[in-house]
């Protein structure tokens, strides 16, 4: 699916958006956490897409790129289900390995919560996790350009 998005509001808008299919993911309770690997130059709106999401998920916190850190746990509640985002930066890892073995840790840690994982910069990963969503912010004279794609489901 692609969205046009003239402006860091439209992204935020987006990113609300995309928490529902998200939420809807996590209550199917089974043994896969919902991931979006989000792709985009620096400056593309990826943080803002993440805002959008948070916000999405009930979650009052402060988002904040984990550039330096890697990665942010928030905490947010929906119809008294705790809903937890974690925000992985992988910019910072410019060894695949690192940065596959950095992603399949914190997968593990959220193992078996309701937790949505949003990966910056999965172009550092040598593998593709299962059933993931992708989005991809582009840079246009216009604005910018979002292309959603959902999981496959195999």
């Amino acid at each position: 699916m692609e969205h046009w998005l003239i402006s860091p509001k439209a992204t935020h808008l987006l990113g609300i958006e995309l928490a529902q299919p998200l939420i809807a993911a996590l209550s199917l309770k089974n043994d896969t956490l919902p991931i979006v690997l989000l792709s985009g130059n620096l400056g593309s709106g990826k943080t803002c897409l993440v805002k959008g999401l948070a916000k999405g998920l009930n979650i009052s916190e402060s988002i904040t790129s984990p550039t330096f850190t890697l990665s942010q746990w928030y905490v947010g509640h929906i119809n008294r289900m705790v809903i937890q985002l974690m925000h992985i930066d992988l910019y910072r890892l410019d060894q695949s390995k690192l940065a596959d073995e950095f992603l399949t840790e914190e997968i593990q840690e959220a193992i078996n919560s309701n937790t949505v994982i949003v990966v910056e910069w999965p172009e550092r990963l040598s593998f593709v996790p299962k059933n993931c969503w992708r989005v991809e912010l582009k840079i246009e004279t216009e604005g910018r350009r979002a292309l959603i794609t959902s999981p496959r489901l195999d």
